[in-house]
């Protein structure tokens, strides 16, 4: 009941919450293979695509089960992450008593699973559903293993490995589950003895180390499979981008960051930029600091074992994250410390137990103290969940946390956009270029606001800039190359669209373009050609599919183009002009019924396309002078 209502009061307000100008659109609101639901075509691509840089199939499903479940509003998606997050309470509390048998301690440690500040982030953001699912599997793997050490069987040495390919399907992250499970030989399990006959060179520690090995050579395999999907989509900083040594100094300093906010969790951010320069003495400080806490831990680890398990757990889970292999533009993130914070919650809850063992008032005032904390913990958690409400509210709050966070500054301008506020939009794109003057995104962002408001000519000059910026950027010249099609200036866009396709040959939507432009430039041939090949590259491309649909129409392949219009609206249920063009193939082919079919279903998406209720209009016509004509 305790952990039930702390979760609820936190996290039951996000289910009215918006999605997030922050991945959520482009993980799922734009998407158009989550739209689909859990259809052949969504699954296969849930286990064969590295969209937006990742290879996570089970996150993927989970999304589409959503859709299937709740449809495409957001409630469905923020109730599923509030669900995972309760059962990885449940279960987190379930398996330390499993393992343990200390009541009290076990619910302390699920109770600020469940209500950390820091943990925000992962359930109230619909886009880290990797994180609350990832964690669902990865507890349940521990569990399976604590009763496989019960009792060993292969039945359940297989269901820890079940558990584990599960969660690495859906966050890569999990890779650091074998090291957990050797702490947890030496506590709680007490598989081996650092003092005793198991010491790290003993025979002992080896052959629990051998029986780790299937699970390590997976761990192996996935984070293969994670570095191929952040190099496919360009997200891994190269060793020019950021120093090693800023990373080192990064990541040694946000270990110590990472546990400030777990006592202190104030200012927190959704992004905390990355700086320009760290100095030797904080990163040194926080060396020293770790160190020392290793050190003491280890000296305490015969009548204090929880300590080595528990520091290690935290250090170790971070490792994956903590920066030395940088991914994006952020220092840290709260995100990261789901997982690791179990750690330190384990630290503290078998501490505190061991101090207050035959002290009954003491331990009376400090139950009084730690739900005191649980409180001003969960007030703190439900006030930083509230800021999760929409795009405006979150990144206006990281905006007064951090004036200088050009990433919020820049999501502030997208979501004035999606708000239908260009002017806004410019003036938080400006406003992200003072604090970062070469952001890439924030240039291509405020040039095609820009041109969304007819002013072409100025945002050419941005776009040129940014090429200036980041001349390996294929973004770019796409961008660019459509602003001057809306111009007018075909010869200089195609040009420019064939740039982008020399950095990116496999740039689908580049191909898709210029096969456009060229049918608008009567080169239907080349046309055809190239979104031919976009539709190689993806073949779930509905706006491929219904380019590809209206040139055939132009050359009275009727059959062929009903087929892609047909496949365009399959991938985009919402489609309006393929239902209204499929519509005109159709009479075309004198199935006028179903043609009508297609012009209302064009129209109940589109209510106001014109083009659709003037065919529906000529057919009913055409249908009624049918009739007379037999009669």
């Amino acid at each position: 009941m305790i952990l039930t209502a702390g979760v609820f009061w936190v996290f039951g307000q996000t289910p009215s919450y918006d999605f997030l100008a922050y991945d959520d659109y482009v993980y799922i609101a734009d998407n158009p293979h989550i739209q689909q639901g859990l259809t052949s075509e969504a699954i296969r691509w849930a286990f064969t695509s590295t969209y937006a840089n990742f290879w996570h199939p089970a996150t993927w499903l989970s999304y589409l089960l959503d859709v299937d479940v709740f449809g495409l509003e957001p409630f469905g998606f923020h109730f599923t992450n509030i669900i995972l997050h309760y059962l990885n309470c449940l279960f987190l509390f379930t398996v330390l008593y499993y393992m343990t048998g200390a009541l009290g301690p076990c619910l302390a440690v699920g109770l600020l699973f469940g209500i950390h500040p820091l943990h925000v982030e992962s359930v109230a953001w619909v886009s880290e559903r990797k994180d609350v699912l990832s964690s669902f599997f990865m507890i349940l793997a521990m569990g399976a293993y604590a009763a496989y050490v019960k009792r060993p069987t292969w039945g359940r040495y297989a269901a820890v490995g079940l558990f584990f390919i599960l969660g690495l399907m859906s966050k890569p992250m999990v890779v650091t589950l074998p090291f957990l499970f050797l702490l947890l030989d030496y506590w709680p399990l007490d598989r081996m003895n650092l003092m005793s006959r198991d010491s790290l060179g003993s025979p002992g520690f080896w052959r629990l180390v051998k029986e780790k090995m299937p699970f390590l050579g997976l761990a192996l395999v996935f984070s293969v499979l994670a570095v191929v999907a952040q190099k496919k989509g360009g997200a891994l900083a190269s060793a020019g981008e950021i120093d090693f040594a800023l990373r080192v100094k990064n990541a040694l300093v946000s270990y110590v960051l990472y546990l400030k906010s777990t006592f202190f969790p104030l200012k927190l951010s959704i992004f905390y930029p990355y700086p320009e320069a760290i100095s030797t003495g904080p990163a040194v400080g926080a060396a020293v600091f770790i160190l020392i806490v290793c050190t003491v831990v280890l000296y305490f680890r015969r009548s204090c074992p929880w300590l080595v398990t528990g520091w290690f757990w935290y250090l170790g889970t971070l490792v994956p994250v903590i920066g030395l292999v940088q991914v994006g533009d952020f220092a840290m993130a709260d995100r990261f410390t789901y997982i690791p914070l179990v750690g330190i919650f384990i630290m503290l809850a078998w501490t505190a137990r061991k101090t207050l063992a035959g002290r009954p008032v003491l331990k009376k005032w400090s139950s009084v103290l730690f739900a005191i904390i649980v409180v001003a913990l969960g007030a703190a958690a439900h006030r930083q969940t509230a800021y999760f409400k929409n795009s405006i509210t979150l990144f206006e709050h990281a905006v007064a946390v951090n004036p200088d966070n050009w990433l919020a500054l820049n999501n502030l301008g997208v979501t004035y956009n999606k708000l239908g506020k260009p002017e806004k939009a410019v003036e938080s794109f400006q406003k992200a270029l003072v604090k970062k003057p070469g952001f890439i995104e924030s240039l291509n962002n405020l040039a095609g606001t820009l041109v969304k408001m007819g002013h072409i000519e100025e945002a050419l000059g941005y776009y040129y800039k940014a090429i200036e910026v980041m001349p390996g950027f294929s973004g770019t010249y796409y961008n660019l190359a459509v602003a001057l099609a809306a111009s007018g200036r075909y010869r200089e866009a195609e040009e420019n669209y064939r740039k982008a396709l020399e950095i990116n040959p496999r740039d689908a939507e580049s191909l898709n373009n210029l096969g456009v432009l060229q049918e608008r430039l009567q080169r239907n041939g080349e046309g055809m050609k190239h979104i031919q090949k976009a539709l190689e590259i993806n073949p779930e491309y509905a706006e491929a599919h219904y380019n590809m649909g209206n040139l055939l129409f132009k050359q009275s392949m009727l059959e062929r183009a009903a087929y892609h219009y047909g496949r365009a609206i399959r991938i985009r249920p919402d489609y309006a002009e393929a239902y209204n063009n499929l519509g005109v193939v159709l009479f075309n082919m004198n199935r006028q019924e179903e043609a009508v079919e297609h012009f209302k279903t064009a129209l109940r998406i589109k209510p106001g396309y014109i083009d659709a209720r003037n065919n529906l209009e000529k057919t009913l016509e055409a249908m009624e002078g049918r009739n007379q004509a037999i009669q």
